[in-house]
C-alpha cells in the first residue's frame, strides 16, 4: 500500500470508529437524455471480499455469540437466511456491519478485483457508458480500493446503510439521474429481488457471494458465469 493510500485508509478507520456507517456519498450528476448507466454492486461483483468477510465474521463470533460460519453458507443461502443460520440477531446487524467494515478496511491489501473485471469496466467506459457503484459498504473503503487498483472509470459511488433496502436506494439514484436508462450488475439474491421491485434491469453474476444454483432459483432476467461475458451482455441489454 502506498503511503498516500495508507493515510486515506487511516482516515477511513477514524471515521468508521465514530459512526456505524460512512455517511459520505458521491452523488451522481443528473444525466442528459442520451446517457446510459451501468451501476455495479461492490462486494462480490467488483471486489472479491467473500472469504475475507467469512473469516472476519468468524473472528467476531465470540464477541457477538455467533455460530461458526462455513465457507459455503453465504454461497448457498440468501443473506437474511445465512445471517439467521449464523445466529445473528436483528439488533446485532448494525454493530457487526460496522466491525466488518473496519476489519476489511484495515485489510484492504487482501481485497482484489475479480480477474479480468478491470478490463471489462474499462471497455464499458470506452464504449460510452456512465458507470456507478451502489453499495452498503463504506464509500471510504470503495474509494481506497479504486485508488489502490487505479480504477478511474466510475462516475459516482452511492452508499446506503441498509442491507435490505436496495430497491429504495436504486430508486433514489434513478430519480437523481433523471433517466430510466439504467442497468444493474449484482451477485446476490437480494439484488435480484430489489431490482424486480424497483423495475430496473439486472445482470446477475455467479462469481460473487451467491452460487449459480441459488441465483438461478430466483429467476434473474440474465445470469452470466464469466467475467468475459459482461461487456457483451451489457451491450445487448442496453445498447449505446
Amino acid at each position: 500500500m502506498t503511503s498516500k493510500n495508507a493515510s486515506y485508509v487511516s482516515s477511513c478507520l477514524d471515521l468508521l470508529s465514530f459512526t456505524s456507517y460512512s455517511r459520505k456519498v458521491l452523488e451522481p450528476a443528473r444525466a442528459s437524455k442520451d446517457h446510459k448507466y451501468v451501476i455495479f454492486d461492490f462486494d462480490g461483483t467488483i471486489a472479491d471480499t467473500y472469504h475475507l468477510a467469512v473469516a472476519e465474521l468468524n473472528f467476531l463470533g465470540e464477541k457477538y455469540k455467533l455460530e461458526r460460519v462455513s465457507p459455503s453458507l453465504g454461497r448457498d443461502y440468501p443473506l437474511k437466511d445465512a445471517l439467521k443460520r449464523a445466529g445473528v440477531k436483528w439488533y446485532q446487524i448494525y454493530g457487526i456491519a460496522r466491525d466488518l467494515k473496519m476489519a476489511m478496511t484495515q485489510k484492504i491489501d487482501l481485497i482484489k478485483p475479480y480477474e479480468g473485471l478491470v478490463n471489462q469496466i474499462s471497455s464499458l467506459k470506452s464504449d460510452g457508458y456512465r458507470l456507478g457503484i451502489m453499495t452498503s459498504n463504506s464509500v471510504c473503503l470503495v474509494e481506497a480500493f479504486l485508488k489502490k487498483y487505479e480504477i478511474e472509470a466510475f462516475d459516482f459511488i452511492y452508499s446506503g446503510s441498509s442491507l435490505f433496502a436496495k430497491n429504495k436506494l436504486i430508486r433514489k439514484i434513478r430519480h437523481r439521474l433523471g433517466t430510466q436508462q439504467i442497468l444493474y450488475v449484482g451477485d446476490e439474491v437480494r439484488d435480484i429481488e430489489a431490482m424486480k421491485k424497483a423495475g430496473v434491469d439486472l445482470i446477475a453474476v455467479s462469481w460473487g457471494w451467491n452460487s449459480q444454483e441459488l441465483l438461478t432459483s430466483h429467476q434473474p432476467e440474465v445470469l452470466i458465469n464469466s467475467v468475459d461475458e459482461l461487456s457483451f451482455t451489457v451491450a445487448n441489454m442496453l445498447p449505446i
